[in-house]
């Protein structure tokens, strides 16, 4: 991968390093495509949560401006249904290699800034790997959300 090396990787990626790291290498043959459940079912919550912020801001404002034209545009249902759903595909099927650009993207970036390999390993760690808070915020917004819908139907 291009003078970026194995252990400046793991540094970067964390958590499931090992996972990520054997998508890479098919990437680096060629293949853009692999799945990841979690990119699937969580879509921008899995890239804030892998600190993609600003992939993460791009795909809500996206989804955000579909989402409010098939509104505007009263269409069908079925279609909003099934272009949700090939959305939530293109995640499973790409998110890897999104993935894969940000961390090579990232690590050449830190790599000019940190010549010293010991400070550019700390960085990377710390530029890297997950944002928990994300988890916590996001599951505790679903839980008052939750709370708000039962509230709200029990009072009809």
């Amino acid at each position: 991968m291009e003078n970026i090396t194995k252990e400046e990787m793991e540094a970067f990626i964390g958590k499931k390093a090992e996972y990520y790291l054997n998508k890479f290498e098919k990437f680096e043959k060629g293949n853009a495509v692999s799945w990841n459940w979690a990119a699937f079912f969580f879509g921008v919550l899995w890239m804030f949560y892998r600190k993609m912020y600003l992939y993460g801001l791009i795909a809500f404002f996206l989804i955000m401006i579909i989402n409010i034209f098939l509104e505007v545009a009263k269409i069908n249902p079925v279609i909003s249904i099934g272009i949700s759903l090939w959305l939530w595909i293109g995640f499973g099927m790409f998110g890897n290699y999104i993935y894969y650009i940000f961390v090579k993207n990232n690590i050449s970036k830190l790599k000019a800034q940190y010549p010293d390999k010991e400070k550019l390993i700390e960085v990377l760690k710390k530029k890297g790997g997950v944002n928990k808070f994300v988890l916590y915020f996001f599951g505790a917004v679903g839980i008052v959300y939750l709370l708000i819908l039962i509230y709200a139907l029990s009072q009809q």
